[in-house]
């Protein structure tokens, strides 16, 4: 095996775009890709070689553009205000559809709406009607031999209807470039197959190549290899002669290092790590002039190196631009921090709050499918900007279509399991309606609401003077809303199965062989613990790990299952799902916070349908934990 000499590590954006273009136009690569001639019926998404010339001039006859009267102009011309004229229809004038010819000698339409019927057979007109009104003449769309697409245009569905009418039958197109997908890991199996543990089904592969179908290529997906050298390296020398891009999805163990190796022996590594985030170890070379690119494991690596760098290039394959994101101006909910001297890539979930656009940034995991797939836009950083104020306008790439976004209802506050059940029964019952929380904790929650941030909140917040929930804290808001209760629960203490360590009550959290995992700042569930941690005279730097803290309950029952840590203050319903024990401890009320502007809202209309509805009772009633005698009552109106 050669030896492998790293390339510098980790160079700007736009330095390695231009080191491989600068490459690829050297070496005249991206740029030849063949034609061929297809019938024009079957070039849909395909692109354009030279320009498409119309056939024939459509119409091609003189042509009625609306339904009417047939007429001769000079016929009218001595009608006047008050001296209307009447004709014999079939004799002096004749019926006329919408894209029919005009009969030989007329050359006028009148619509049939504005001639007044007599009888059967005579009608009446009282305006005077100009030569040539309400008729298409003959090539008004298109004349023969005009130029109707230039070279590099993406075909579209009303595309081929506008050859088809000029007479173009047949149409020059480049050729599909051809694409390689090969994916690497030894933990990977393909769907269908037997799920076993430590193994995962592998996807990437078909999700990149159905993006290269949408780009009008033609892909071929390799069986699964291991992550070895040998192998991997006698798959590109094999089939890399038939390709004009591959692309290999690198393994978790190794890494796009090994592709990079390969590279580098059968042919020219031109880059080795970019500085984004994420997909900052990709690679791209040349191997016997075909492109091989080493695509990150993680499918949002993966997606925006694809993003980055594959369309690009295939558009230049093409001669066609590949199409540009919609951008839109959003407000971002939250501050953010980006690294230094690295463009990021962030996923924003967008709703529509009042008349403004607000802008959530949801996680950065680079392994978590469900937040790409969530998102509506990406925000792109630029490598100088490490940090974004709350409140600062920023430009979005959009990734779904603007009117999905009307559809969007932000609730943000503390989270609860209900919750993901709320957005589920939501997505069964209609899918006009999409939650989409953000758990802020209470306290944060009713800032957003007074920010114009989000359109509703849940709190759960204890008043230690008055000994009352939640309506001591809504004074702030200063407008009017209500106050809908969904539940009571008791927080109580999680534990790990069959309570090893033997917990009774919050006095255990002061033993040294006890580790805590504590909810934020701002969340009701921190504000209850501090309030009985102070009754019983218990001091926070006493606790073990009561500054770890997690943003949701579902967070810290993971943390208490992966045995990381012994106990934390939570719900009964996530200790169940996580096969934990719970001791019941702390009284509590959940109810939603909502601005009265909003109660007209269809999103807001629909959300309290399913909230009062049957199947969602029964659907919390099953979660357990849960008392419900007042779901959906209005608890306090402002």
């Amino acid at each position: 095996m050669a030896a492998f000499t790293q390339l510098e590590w980790g160079v700007p954006l736009e330095e390695a775009w231009e080191r491989i273009f600068n490459e690829l136009d050297f070496k005249k690569i991206a740029h030849n890709t063949k034609n061929e001639t297809i019938k024009t019926f079957d070039s849909l998404g395909r692109v354009t070689s030279s320009p498409v010339v119309a056939e024939q001039s459509f119409p091609n006859f003189y042509m009625s553009s609306l339904d009417g009267i047939a007429v001769k102009s000079a016929d009218t011309f001595s009608i006047s205000l008050g001296s209307p004229k009447q004709f014999k229809i079939g004799e002096e004038v004749i019926y006329v559809d919408t894209g029919r010819p005009i009969p030989s000698g007329y050359d006028a339409v009148i619509p049939i709406s504005e001639v007044i019927f007599k009888s059967l057979e005579i009608i009446e007109i009282n305006q005077v009607i100009n030569p040539w009104q309400n008729i298409y003449p003959l090539g008004a769309e298109v004349t023969s031999q005009e130029v109707i697409f230039p070279q590099g245009h993406l075909i579209r569905a009303l595309d081929i209807g506008a050859m088809l009418s000029a007479g173009v039958d047949l149409v020059e197109v480049r050729t599909k470039p051809k694409v390689g997908i090969l994916a690497l890991g030894e933990d990977l199996i393909s769907s269908g197959e037997k799920i076993e543990t430590g193994k995962i089904f592998e996807f990437n592969t078909f999700i990149i190549n159905n993006l290269l179908n949408e780009m009008g290529c033609s892909a071929k997906i390799y069986p699964i290899s291991k992550e070895l050298y040998e192998d991997l390296k006698e798959i590109i020398k094999k089939d890399i002669n038939e390709l004009d891009i591959l692309i290999i999805i690198a393994g978790k163990l190794r890494g796009t290092k090994l592709i990079a190796k390969i590279i580098q022996e059968l042919g020219e590594l031109i880059i080795y790590g970019v500085n984004i985030k994420p997909g900052q170890s990709l690679c791209l070379g040349l191997v016997d002039q075909v492109i091989v690119l080493g695509l990150p494991f993680y499918l949002f690596s993966a997606f925006i190196g694809f993003d980055l760098f594959v369309k690009p290039l295939i558009g230049r394959m093409l001669g066609a631009f590949p199409p540009i994101r919609e951008k839109l101006s959003v407000t971002l909910a939250r501050e953010v921090n980006s690294p230094f001297g690295i463009e990021e890539f962030l996923r924003i979930k967008i709703g529509k709050v009042d008349k403004n656009f607000i802008a959530y940034p949801i996680s950065r995991g680079a392994d978590l499918i469900m937040s790409l797939i969530e998102a509506d836009g990406i925000l792109q950083i630029p490598a100088n900007t490490p940090f974004l104020k709350e409140g600062e306008r920023v430009s979005v790439g959009l990734i779904v279509n603007k009117e999905k976004l009307e559809n969007n209802l932000l609730i943000a506050g503390t989270h609860d399991i209900y919750l993901d059940v709320l957005k589920s029964v939501l997505l069964k019952k209609t899918n006009k309606v999409h939650l989409f929380s953000f758990y802020l904790g209470s306290q944060s929650g009713l800032k957003a609401l007074k920010e114009g941030k989000a359109h509703l909140s849940g709190i759960h917040l204890f008043d230690a003077q008055s000994g009352e929930y939640n309506i001591p804290f809504l004074k702030d808001l200063k407008e009017p809303l209500v106050l809908i209760n969904l539940f009571y629960r008791y927080l109580g203490l999680i534990v790990p199965k069959g309570n090893p360590k033997t917990i009774k009550d919050l006095k255990d959290l002061v033993r040294p062989d006890i580790k805590f995992i504590n909810r934020n700042i701002n969340s009701g569930t921190r504000i209850l613990l501090d309030y009985y941690l102070k009754k019983l005279k218990i001091e926070s730097k006493d606790i073990r790990g009561y500054d770890e803290v997690v943003y949701n309950h579902m967070s810290l029952a993971q943390g208490i299952a992966s045995l990381n840590f012994d106990l934390g203050l939570g719900i009964l319903a996530t200790a169940k799902a996580f096969k934990l024990d719970f001791i019941p401890l702390l009284p509590e009320r959940f109810d939603l916070v909502i601005p009265k502007r909003f109660l007209e809202d269809y999103r807001i209309l629909t959300l309290l349908e399913i909230i009062n509805g049957v199947e969602f009772k029964k659907e919390i009633e099953s979660l357990g934990g849960y008392i419900l005698t007042d779901l959906g009552k209005i608890i306090y109106e402002q």
